[in-house]
This record gives C-alpha cells, sequence and structure tokens, in this order.
C-alpha cells in the first residue's frame, strides 16, 4: 500500500514528541512556599502546597540505563513502571524495562513468537499485562509469500514472560493503544483513506466491537486534506505519503494513561481530558491551568489525577531548563470531578518529570552521571 514507504519515519515521529534527554537533577533549593504562589502557581485562590520529601534509593541493577526515556512512563497497581529507553548510539533502539524502587526487568522483545524485525510504537501496563504495539513483519505461513509487515500488540506477563501475540487488522495506522481490565483494547488510528483519526474498542483478539466517540481535539487532525471531488467514493484513494507522514503523527501526539480502573485520553496543550472506561464508558473534562501555564501532561496513577503544566512561550524544540527554580514546569493535584486544581506539588530539588504516582506515593526518576538509574519516592497522601 502506498502508505508503506513511510511508516519508519511515522514511527519516529510518534516517539519523538514525547521522549526527551534527561538533565542532571540541581541541588540548589527551591522558593518558599509563599514566594511560589505568589510569583509561579497563578491559581485563582490560594491553594494548598505539598513540598514532596523524596527518598532516594539505590541504583537499580538489571538496567542499562540511556538519556533518553519515553513520556509518559506507565505504571501498574502493582507499583511497577514500564520504561521505553531510547538506545544510544543512533537512539533507534528500544529497550524495555519493568522497574520498581528496587530492581529491574528487562522485556525481551526477542522472545516474542510469529513476527520479526518488530519497531516498538506503544506501550501500555495494565492490571493483567504489558502490552506492546509493534509494526513488525508476520513470519512466514505455507499459503502466503512473501511475509507481510503489519501492526501487533504483544502481551506479556508482569515477571517478563511472554504471552501472547494479538494481530491488528491491516488499512489503518495505528498510532496509541490501551488495555482495559476486561481484558478490551482501545486503540487510536489514523484511515490514510479519509484521513480522519479512529478510536475503536476491540475484544482481547484484536477484532472491532465498535467505534468509539472521538474526542472534540482529534474530530479533524488533519483539516487541510481533501479527497479530491472527482473521486467517487470507495475507489480507494490514498492520500500522498506526507499527507499520510503527517495525519498520523498528529493522532501520535495523543497519548492514554491509567487513572485507577479507567483511562485517560490527552494531547499535550490541549485542556480536555477524556476518560474511557468498560462497557464504552465515554466522559469529557475540561482541566483549569494555572495563569501562565498550558496543559502539558497526566501522570500515571491508581487513583489521584496528577497533571503536569508546562510554562507558556517555552520551545517545543530547544532544550529547557528542568531545574524546580525554574518553573518552566509545574505538578497539580486536579479534581476528577469538575477539572479544578487541588493542590500543588513541589517536587524540590528532583525535579525530573518521569513519574508514577501509586497508593499515595509518587516515584520520579533519574539517571546518575554513570547513566545508573535511580527511583525516589515520596508521599503525597490521599
Amino acid at each position: 500500500m502506498l502508505y508503506r514507504c513511510c511508516l519508519s519515519c511515522t514511527i519516529a515521529l510518534l516517539l519523538a514528541p514525547s521522549a526527551f534527554l534527561a538533565q542532571q537533577l540541581s541541588n540548589s533549593s527551591h522558593k518558599t512556599s509563599a514566594e511560589a504562589n505568589d510569583q509561579h502557581s497563578g491559581a485563582h485562590a490560594i491553594l494548598p502546597e505539598v513540598n514532596l520529601d523524596f527518598e532516594q534509593g539505590k541504583p537499580l541493577q538489571n538496567v542499562v540505563a540511556s538519556p533518553v526515556i519515553a513520556t509518559p512512563i506507565h505504571c501498574g497497581p502493582d507499583g511497577f513502571a514500564l520504561l521505553q529507553m531510547l538506545m544510544p548510539p543512533d537512539f533507534r533502539r528500544t529497550a524495555l524495562y519493568m522497574v520498581s524502587k528496587s530492581r529491574g526487568r528487562a522485556i525481551s522483545l526477542s522472545s516474542i513468537i510469529g513476527i520479526l524485525k518488530p519497531q516498538v510504537v506503544d506501550v501500555f501496563d495494565s492490571d493483567h499485562f504489558l502490552g506492546v504495539l509493534l509494526y513488525a513483519v508476520r513470519t512466514s505461513v505455507e499459503d502466503e509469500s512473501p511475509p507481510s509487515p503489519g501492526f501487533f500488540v504483544a502481551l506479556f506477563k508482569h515477571n517478563g514472560n511472554f504471552q501472547r501475540l494479538i494481530e491488528l487488522p491491516q488499512h489503518n495506522i495505528y498510532s496509541r493503544f490501551a488495555l482495559l481490565p476486561s481484558h478490551d483494547l482501545i486503540t487510536l488510528e489514523f484511515d490514510p483513506n479519509n484521513a480522519v483519526a479512529k478510536l475503536i474498542l476491540r475484544d482481547s483478539d484484536g477484532e472491532e466491537v465498535r467505534a468509539l466517540q472521538l474526542p472534540d481535539a482529534l474530530e479533524d487532525v488533519t483539516s487541510g486534506a481533501k479527497q479530491p471531488s472527482t473521486l467517487k467514493p470507495g475507489t480507494g484513494y490514498l492520500r500522498s505519503d506526507m499527507e499520510t507522514l503527517g495525519g498520523s503523527a498528529a493522532v501520535g501526539r495523543a497519548r492514554f494513561t491509567s487513572a485507577g480502573s479507567h483511562i485517560l485520553l490527552w494531547i499535550p496543550g490541549v485542556q480536555s481530558i477524556t476518560e474511557l472506561g468498560d462497557y464504552s464508558a465515554f466522559r469529557q473534562m475540561k482541566i483549569k491551568t494555572p495563569e501562565g501555564y498550558a496543559f502539558d501532561s497526566m501522570i500515571p496513577s491508581t487513583g489521584l489525577w496528577i497533571a503536569r503544566f508546562k510554562r507558556l512561550g517555552l520551545s517545543n524544540t530547544k532544550p529547557i531548563d528542568m531545574r524546580p527554580e525554574s518553573h518552566n514546569f509545574v505538578l497539580y493535584e486536579v479534581n476528577p470531578f469538575d477539572g479544578h486544581l487541588q493542590r500543588r506539588l513541589n517536587l524540590g530539588p528532583h525535579g525530573s518529570w518521569l513519574a508514577c504516582a501509586n497508593d499515595g506515593s509518587l516515584t520520579v526518576y533519574k539517571t546518575d552521571k554513570e547513566q545508573h538509574l535511580i527511583a525516589l519516592t515520596a508521599n503525597i497522601g490521599r
């Protein structure tokens, strides 16, 4: 198909917005709560603040850390996090690790049976499985030659053992996915025929159950691409590679993160958050933002809604000062019922945004000068 030749570029763009170069964390002291309130919180009312006191663990064993880690990190209810690391020197190779605050475990793509040359597109962690969305070549079968590429979801147990492979239907480009507690899948796709995004509920075998309501922010991600009026419907017209690349990359900006038993779908810079659950439950919520900031991302959590906000006017392509005293990024708990800010969470000298919230604690991950991965955990309460 016409869009095949640009899929490797598409996959690179799907990963690029979420990857960042981890910087050394400054040990400088941060401003007092009062100063932070006056100068940086920008909330309409004075909100309570929690200055987090992190306990630093030892460097994690069995983890070959990279300075480039994809966000958001996906976290399960068992306290483990699924880290997707882009490995040097060219950062094209992906390494996957299940990590806790004390140990790490590699997830081997070579253990997947049925495919060759897998490229990681997205990852997700659920109660039951770790899921990896892959673009790969299916191994040969007797009635087909040569083997064809396609999209797959590989499921692993939390001990790292490969469980099963789900082949997704062809024709669309799969950008993101999530695993529901029911074992069903939600896939966010780009249809290159019609240049539209689609949100699909699929069963545990990858078969379509029904199309879900598409969030407002994704209804027209390729508004400039229009099918020529001279072509009749159903002619199989495919847009150019550049239109397909641009459209699928736009859909790929969206992210799924877990929030208890529900899934949150969000886009950096867009205030509207979509909550998804079993039985096609769907709810859109517009969250408030501190003055001078825009919504950046949601932190995966077993219960609380925790959002990170990015100072307005910062570059999307150049390095950003991540030191806590810069206040370029701030963290707030958000009320999941009305979207209002409830309290600010101050990370102190641990300004990393690699975080998971689990059972009232927040874990951040950093790398030291020797590129050891270190977990730090603080109590955030309920």
